[in-house]
C-alpha cells in the first residue's frame, strides 16, 4: 500500500480511526487515573501512543484490509495486556527505601565526569563515522544493522546520556555551574540527532530524577500541558491538505506494523524457530562470536524488518514490533499467554524492580532504565532487551569505578551522627561538622526514620554525606553499631544531633597533638550548656569511668577486638559498658575539648542510668562495694528530699 493509497484510506474511514481513539482510551482510564505519575509521565506517552497504535486494527478491519480472526487476536491480546499489567502494576506496593550506599557521593562524581567525557568522545566519533544526523538526508542514514560499529556505539552511549541527564539536573538541585554546562551539552547534541522529540528524553530525565530521586511527583503549568493538548487542532484546521493527511499519517504512524502486516497477509509468512533466543538477541548477540554461538536462520530476524521485506521487497525505516504481532508470528493463538507474561513483566519492571535499589543518584539511573526498559516493551518487543544491553555495560562501569574508590577511601576519621526526630539539634550540628577545618573524614547519619523533616536536612546536605540511612532501628546503640559497619576511618566520633564540636578548629588541634603510639582511646573534658544559659565544663576521667562518647575519638579496631554495643532495652549505658573493656594504657587525654555536650539524652536523664553506671563501675573494679552503698544511699536520700520538697510545694505553696 503506497502513501497515496494510504492517506485514501484513512480519510475515508476518519470516523472510525477517532472512534476507536476514543474507546481505547476510555477503557485506559484506570491505567491513566492508578499507573500514571503525572503528565511528564514517559508511561503517559507510551500509553497514548499505544492508544492510537491500537485504533489501527479497527480502520483496517472496517476497510475491510485485515481478516476476522487476525483482529480479534489483537483484540483479545491488548486485552490479556492490559488486564495483567493493572492488576500486577496495582497489586505492587511504592516502598520508600531511604538507604543510601556509602561513599556514594565520591561514585556519582566519578561517574559523572566520564559520562561526560563518553557522551561528547563518542557522540562526536559517530557525528565523523556518519555525519550530523540533522544535516543528513534522513537521521536513519548510514545508521546501519546490528553489527556495525555505530549501532554499537549508540547502544554503549545510551546509559551514560540517561545517567548525563539525571546528573544534570543534580547539580542544578546543588546550584552548581556544572550543571548548566552539562544541560547545554545535552541540548546540543539531542538537537543535533534530528529527532523530533529529542526534547522528551531530558523531560523523561527530569521525571525521573524528581518520582526516583527527591521522591516527588513532578508538576507543570496547566497552560504547557493545554498547548501540547490543542497542537493537534492548529493542523486540524489548517487550510493545507497535506498538514491534514500528514497529520493523520503520524497519528497512527505508531501502528504502521500492521497494516505492513495485512499486506498481501505478510504476517502469516514470517517464521521463527525460536520465539525466546529471538525475542532477547539484541541482548546477547554482539556477544555471540565470544560465547561461541551460531543463531539459526531465524534467530536474529526483526519480525518489522521481516514483515516489511517480504510485502515490499525493500526496508525503508523498520515499523516497530508490537507485542500482538510477535505473538502472533512466535504462537499464533497461545500468544494469549505471551500477553499475560508480558503485561506481568512491564508492571513488574516498572513498578517492584525500582523498589529493589537503594537511594542515590547511580540507583536512580537503574530505578529509571529498568522503568524505561519496561515501558519500551510496550512499543517495541525486542527494544527492552536492546536497552538492557546498554544497563550492563554502564554497570560494569560502575563496577569498577566503586572497586577502585574503594581501594582509595581511607581517611583517617568518620564522623557519625545518630538522628531521630531532632531536626532543630540535627541542623545545630551539621553546621558545626560542616565548620571544620580539619578535612581528613567522612561522614555518616544514621537516621531512625524521623518524620519531623530531618531527612529533607539530611538530603539537603547529602553532597557532604559519605553514607546515610533513614529507617527504624532498635535503640541509639543499634544506630550507633550501623554506622560503625558502614566507616571506614581509621578513627571514629559520634557526634549525634544536637551536640557540636568545641570549636571549628577542633579535629586539627586534637590530631595536632603529640599523640602516643599506644594510643588508641583519645577522649577530653566536656562543655555542657546548662537550662539556665551558664556553661558547665565535665572533667572526664577514664579512671573513673567518666567519658562520654562525643568527647571521644577512639579507633575502628577497638571494636573487632572489644565488640560492639550492646543492644537491648534494659541496657542504656552500652557506651560505658564497651569504655570500661578497653585496657587502660590504650587511653589518652587531649587538651583540646572536643564536644560541647546537648543534655537531655537517654544517658543523661533518670536513676536508672546513675543505677547501672555504678553497678558497671563495681563490676570493673572502678568503685569500691563501700563507696557503691555510700552512693546508693545517697541518692536515695536526695529522691526521697525531692519528693518531699515536691510535696511541700504543691500541699503548701500551691494553695
Amino acid at each position: 500500500m503506497n502513501y497515496e493509497d494510504l492517506i485514501g484510506s484513512l480519510l475515508a474511514e476518519i470516523r472510525t480511526i477517532f472512534l476507536a481513539i476514543i474507546i481505547i482510551n476510555v477503557l485506559y482510564i484506570p491505567i491513566y487515573k492508578r499507573c500514571i505519575n503525572g503528565f511528564l509521565d514517559p508511561l503517559l506517552i507510551v500509553v497514548v501512543f499505544a492508544s492510537l497504535a491500537n485504533s489501527v486494527p479497527f480502520y483496517l478491519y472496517f476497510a475491510g484490509l485485515m481478516r476476522t480472526e487476525l483482529f480479534l487476536f489483537i483484540l483479545l491480546f491488548e486485552g490479556c495486556f492490559w488486564l495483567f499489567f493493572y492488576k500486577i502494576h496495582i497489586r505492587f506496593k511504592y516502598e520508600i527505601n531511604e538507604k543510601t550506599r556509602k561513599n556514594e557521593n565520591l561514585l556519582v562524581e566519578k561517574v559523572g565526569l566520564l559520562s561526560i567525557f563518553i557522551v561528547i568522545l563518542l557522540q562526536l566519533y559517530i557525528y565523523r563515522l556518519n555525519g550530523i544526523p540533522l544535516f543528513n538526508e534522513s537521521r536513519f542514514t548510514a545508521t546501519g544493522g546490528n553489527d556495525t560499529i555505530v549501532n554499537l556505539l549508540q547502544r554503549i552511549i545510551g546509559p551514560f546520556n540517561v545517567f548525563l541527564s539525571l546528573y544534570c539536573f543534580y547539580k542544578i538541585d546543588s546550584r552548581k555551574k556544572k550543571g548548566y554546562f552539562i544541560l547545554l551539552v545535552i541540548l546540543g547534541f539531542s538537537f543535533l540527532s534530528g529527532a523530533k522529540s529529542f526534547i522528551l528524553r531530558l523531560i523523561s530525565a527530569y521525571f525521573y530524577y524528581n518520582i526516583f530521586y527527591k521522591r516527588k511527583i513532578p508538576h507543570v503549568k496547566w497552560y504547557f500541558i493545554l498547548f501540547i493538548a490543542l497542537t493537534p487542532l492548529f493542523i486540524l484546521f489548517s487550510k493545507s491538505d497535506y498538514a491534514l493527511n500528514a497529520y493523520l499519517y503520524r497519528l497512527i504512524g505508531n501502528g504502521d506494523i500492521y497494516w505492513n502486516a495485512v499486506y498481501d497477509d505478510a504476517i502469516d509468512h514470517i517464521k521463527i524457530e525460536n520465539p525466546i533466543i529471538n525475542q532477547t538477541h539484541l541482548l546477547w548477540g554482539p556477544f555471540r562470536h565470544l560465547i561461541g554461538f551460531t543463531p539459526g536462520p531465524s534467530d536474529m530476524a526483526i519480525a518489522g524488518e521481516s514483515i516489511m521485506e517480504y510485502a515490499y521487497s525493500y526496508i525503508s525505516g523498520v515499523p516497530n514490533s508490537r507485542l500482538p504481532v510477535l505473538g502472533w508470528i512466535y504462537f499464533r493463538w497461545w500468544g494469549l499467554l505471551f500477553a499475560m507474561f508480558m503485561g506481568w513483566l512491564v508492571a513488574f519492571l516498572i513498578k517492584k524492580v525500582p523498589n529493589m535499589f537503594n537511594n542515590s543518584l547511580i540507583s536512580t539511573f537503574y530505578k529509571a532504565s529498568f522503568y524505561s526498559i519496561g515501558a519500551s516493551f510496550i512499543t517495541d518487543g525486542y527494544l527492552g532487551f536492546s536497552n538492557l544491553l546498554g544497563v550492563i555495560f554502564f554497570s560494569m562501569t560502575v563496577a569498577c569505578i566503586r572497586l577502585l574508590t574503594q581501594k582509595n577511601n581511607m581517611v583517617t576519621l568518620s564522623i557519625i551522627t545518630i538522628n531521630y526526630n531532632n531536626k532543630k539539634g540535627l541542623l545545630k550540628t551539621i553546621d558545626s561538622i560542616k565548620e571544620q577545618s580539619f578535612t581528613d573524614f567522612e561522614w555518616i547519619i544514621i537516621d531512625g526514620g524521623s518524620t519531623d523533616g530531618s531527612v529533607e536536612i539530611i538530603r539537603e546536605n547529602e553532597s557532604r554525606i559519605a553514607y546515610w540511612i533513614s529507617e527504624h532501628d532498635k535503640g541509639v546503640y543499634d544506630a550507633m553499631n550501623k554506622g560503625i559497619l558502614h566507616a571506614n576511618g581509621l578513627w571514629l566520633n559520634f557526634m549525634n544531633s544536637g551536640d557540636t564540636f568545641e570549636r571549628k578548629d577542633t579535629l586539627r588541634n586534637v590530631f595536632s597533638e603529640n599523640i602516643p603510639e599506644s594510643a588508641h582511646f583519645l577522649y577530653s573534658d566536656t562543655v555542657s550548656e546548662m537550662q539556665d544559659g551558664n556553661i558547665k565544663i565535665s572533667y572526664q576521667n577514664h579512671l573513673k569511668g567518666n567519658i562520654i562518647h562525643q568527647s571521644s575519638i577512639y579507633k575502628k579496631q577497638l571494636h573487632e577486638q572489644y565488640g560492639y554495643y550492646i543492644v537491648t532495652p534494659k541496657i542504656i549505658i552500652s557506651d560505658l559498658l564497651f569504655f570500661l573493656s578497653i585496657p587502660e594504657e590504650y587511653f589518652h587525654k587531649v587538651k583540646t575539648i572536643i564536644a560541647n555536650f546537648e543534655l537531655g539524652g537517654i544517658s543523661s536523664s533518670g536513676t536508672w542510668c546513675v543505677k547501672q553506671k555504678m553497678c558497671a563501675l563495681v563490676v570493673y573494679r572502678k568503685m569500691s562495694f563501700g563507696a557503691l552503698y555510700y552512693k546508693y544511699l545517697l541518692l536515695m536520700i536526695k529522691g526521697i528530699v525531692r519528693k518531699i520538697i515536691v510535696w511541700f510545694r504543691t500541699y503548701f505553696i500551691g494553695k
